[in-house]
């Protein structure tokens, strides 16, 4: 029994391994700049001058079948990669989704992202997202009243991929896409957690409600953090998804 346990900490080891490997060599190769790939795969098929077209094309191919799996990879995990996450300065804007969720009996409640920053000179209760523009009129009295507190630094920096893709990317893969997926994963744990709420869904809003980050001594993003603008992205529903899961109860029965 013992051997069997120690046998099985080295496989899951093994392929933790592996699949941070692989992971790391798609981020890395699929972040490489189209001419320095050219580059690397003519170096490699001019090694020998009598095969260099057919070294070429082969190696050309070759490169091609791994980028449509690396690629088909990214969007699977939504981790598309670019060199531009380790430049040394940080984005002086940043986006974050919000869902509205309305209910059947006219009660509306906002769910946050995980790493959503709070407003902190306005009441909790506010619902910013459908007001905004009651928050601007607040604004000319008070300029701070937009004011957010940052709720995630690691070294400076703003860790929020999936946010990020989230508001980006536009649903062209109807219930695949990453907006939908997005809300019907949030809004199946917030079901599931809050059993009193199945069946009580009316609709769902997914809103962007973007930040910026002021400059301080010229270097952008290090300042304070305030809310600057809210732009719908989608309107859900449930009961048109065809990936909703059956046995969970969103919308009233008809």
């Amino acid at each position: 029994m013992e051997q069997t346990k120690t046998v099985w900490r080295w496989v899951r080891r093994v392929l933790v391994v592996a699949f941070c490997a692989a992971h790391l060599t798609f981020m890395v190769t699929n972040a490489l700049p189209a001419d320095m790939r050219r580059e690397i795969i003519d170096a490699a098929a001019n090694k020998d001058e009598k095969k260099a077209d057919s070294g070429q094309t082969q190696a050309w191919e070759t490169v091609q079948s791994y980028i449509d799996i690396s690629r088909g990879y990214e969007r699977l995990t939504s981790t598309p990669q670019s060199w531009g996450m380790f430049a040394p300065n940080v984005g002086d804007e940043s986006d974050s989704p919000c869902l509205v969720i309305f209910y059947v009996n006219g009660v509306q409640e906002i769910l946050y992202s995980p790493c959503q920053p709070r407003l902190i000179n306005i009441e909790p209760t506010f619902n910013f997202l459908l007001k905004f523009g009651e928050l601007e009129q607040r604004k000319k009295a008070d300029p701070h009243v937009m004011d957010v507190t940052w709720p995630l630094h690691l070294g400076d920096a703003r860790i929020r991929k999936i946010e990020s893709y989230v508001t980006k990317m536009s649903d062209q893969y109807g219930a695949n896409g990453p907006r939908t997926a997005y809300v019907r994963w949030r809004l199946i744990d917030h079901l599931r957690r809050n059993p009193a709420r199945q069946g009580q869904v009316s609709m769902v809003r997914l809103f962007c409600a973007s930040y910026q980050h002021a400059e301080v001594n010229g270097n952008p993003g290090y300042g304070r953090a305030y809310l600057e603008r809210v732009r719908l992205l989608a309107e859900y529903r449930p009961a048109l998804d065809p990936m909703w899961p059956k046995n969970l109860p969103a919308e009233p029965k008809p």
